[in-house]
């Protein structure tokens, strides 16, 4: 179920499935056009949400990341010999430049840096020789619907959408079959 226009859908008086000539997109229009979605959030409290957390992670407090680093070397230690992989999700102030620029007039006076989570992270992960997949780079170059913004995320939710899941889980298949699978990455001693 998901939560959609002040409801959970499909209504809970629907618990027997929809019959099988019937799609989902019958059932959750949103899935094949995100324009239908309706939020999940108010927009006072989606802004509030995507301001806090831009503050937090673009900011320049950098102290939330030396928590983060400090227990991604303790994972790493952890892990050992077993080969390990991080994926960076990106928050959809990232990605989506509407947002980006409604929060940065939202908050005039704090500096904020809109690619610092992935080049912080990036460069530790590169100099230990950790494998990562960036989701940031394949979700901004997903093509716009007609309003021009790229409709990843469902809307003030913050989570990804269909479209959303189906470029990250593509990414995420396609960097695992390259980073893990075959010889290729055993000869490379990929950790």
């Amino acid at each position: 179920t998901h939560w959609q226009g002040g409801a959970y859908w499909p209504p809970a008086a629907s618990s027997e499935p929809p019959p099988e000539h019937t799609s989902l997109e019958a059932w959750f229009p949103w899935l094949a056009d995100p324009d239908l979605e309706q939020p999940t959030l108010s927009p006072s409290l989606y802004l509030q949400i995507e301001s806090e957390r831009a503050a937090a992670v673009c900011g320049p407090d950098h102290r939330r990341y030396r928590h983060l680093l400090q227990s991604l070397e303790r994972i790493l230690a952890a892990a050992g010999e077993t080969p390990i992989a991080f994926c960076l999700i990106p928050d959809e102030f990232q990605v989506e430049d509407e947002l980006w620029r409604r929060l940065q007039e939202s908050s005039p006076d704090v500096p904020l840096d809109r690619d610092q989570p992935q080049r912080i992270l990036g460069e530790w992960f590169r100099r230990r020789g950790v494998e990562h997949l960036d989701l940031l780079g394949p979700l901004r170059a997903a093509a716009p619907t007609a309003d021009g913004r790229r409709r990843l995320y469902h809307r003030q939710d913050t989570h990804f959408n269909a479209r959303g899941n189906r470029i990250a889980g593509e990414s995420l298949a396609r960097f695992v079959r390259e980073r893990f699978c075959g010889e290729a990455s055993a000869a490379a001693g990929a950790r």
